[in-house]
């Protein structure tokens, strides 16, 4: 056992780790096999708003859990020896709770892909531990398989109600004309629901080989010896309308619907078939972090951009007309400077702000959306593939 002092920040633009006041002693029970096992006590929470990250190191040998206050400066610092990310704080019916995926590096990896395998933490109000989550046998897997959660997205109905996903390699489908050969391997995205222990509902996008054609990145399918990650799911989020999901596939430049009973594609938008018109200024490039604002008319994009064709971030939104297939609404704003966040990245929108994340630039801004005057700006020490503000 041994304490950990949590330290406030005074925070700069260009130093989030200058120390300026000692704020709470959190004691922290570790272990060999299981470095999340952690008990915290005095824990002391900012006042207002609470903005939450966890940056990680390049070479995913590190992380810190850190809770600030809406000017950057740091209440709590939760050290972890591998990478974390996806720090979420859930707020269901006046209770409490965070997630975090933390990297396994002993786990199955499949090589060349950009991805953090391992699983997720859940954690009390209080960042004690609950559990760990981890893909669940379905659908021929066995004990044998590959457990491992993708951390990119993951949602929290409750301790015991979850969507996980997962990065999963599989034999490329022979049916279609893209594939000749039966030693392609694919990376195919699934989509995990789980009840009481229970998997309730799963979606493997390799049932849907379609998608090959219209990949734009991770696609060489002549290549037999690494595996092609030619969709790249990074987001996911239920559409309180219906109850469905909508995802974001990266290696697509494209957001998909998909019916959470059946499985089945609701709709396209973006990337090479489209089942909206979609202008060139409307077309985002290898997106993250799609989620639903305005009370559920505003589909909220964080639009990264592409290092050869687009060089810079926008923030995009989408009002459809899921009916008629159109875009009803659209709007985009340019992050300032020209800030290219060429991986990762968040965004919430506020009254009159988006409070953004930077995701592979290590940065914290806030931006009036009318006149694109930066409000706030903070740096961090790594990046982050998400910052969350409350």
């Amino acid at each position: 056992m041994y304490s950990l002092t949590i330290k406030k920040i005074k925070m700069t633009k260009t130093n989030v780790y200058a120390v300026c006041a000692l704020l709470a002693v959190v004691t922290i029970v570790s272990c060999k096999k299981d470095k999340t096992k952690f008990t915290t006590t005095a824990l002391q929470y900012p006042e207002g708003q609470t903005i939450i990250a966890a940056p990680f190191t390049s070479d995913n040998k590190s992380s810190t859990l850190l809770v600030m206050d809406n000017n950057g400066n740091i209440h709590i610092s939760i050290p972890l020896e591998a990478s974390s990310m996806n720090f979420h704080r859930w707020d269901i019916n006046g209770k409490i709770r965070y997630t975090y995926q933390y990297y396994n590096p002993y786990s199955f990896l499949i090589s060349g892909i950009g991805y953090i395998p391992g699983y997720t933490v859940l954690m009390d109000e209080n960042m004690n531990v609950l559990k760990h989550i981890y893909l669940q046998q379905y659908n021929g897997r066995s004990a044998s398989d590959p457990n491992v959660l993708d951390g990119h997205d993951f949602i929290l109905f409750d301790d015991d109600h979850y969507i996980s996903m997962a990065y999963y390699k599989r034999p490329a489908s022979l049916d279609n004309s893209i594939v000749t050969s039966d030693s392609v391997t694919v990376v195919a995205p699934i989509i995990q629901e789980v009840r009481n222990g229970n998997v309730v509902w799963e979606w493997d996008g390799s049932q849907y080989p379609e998608f090959y054609s219209t990949s734009v990145e991770g696609n060489d399918f002549s290549n037999t010896t690494a595996a092609q990650d030619y969709m790249h799911m990074n987001s996911m989020i239920v559409d309180d309308k219906d109850g469905n999901l909508i995802c974001s596939f990266r290696n697509l430049n494209q957001i998909v619907k998909i019916n959470r009973k059946t499985g089945n594609i609701i709709w396209r938008l973006g990337g090479k078939n489209s089942d909206f018109a979609v202008s060139s200024d409307q077309q985002f490039l290898r997106q993250h972090d799609v989620t639903l604002t305005d009370g559920g008319k505003t589909l909220l994009v964080f639009d990264n951009g592409d290092f050869n064709t687009r060089p810079y971030t926008r923030i995009c939104e989408y009002q459809l007309d899921e009916n008629s297939r159109t875009i009803s609404s659209f709007k985009a704003m340019k992050l300032p400077n020209n800030t290219f966040c060429r991986f990762m990245g968040s965004v919430q929108k506020t009254d009159s702000s988006y409070f953004i994340g930077c995701g592979s630039t290590p940065q914290i801004m806030e931006v009036n959306y009318n006149t694109g005057a930066i409000i706030k700006q903070i740096t961090l020490a790594n990046q982050s593939y998400r910052v969350q503000r409350y």
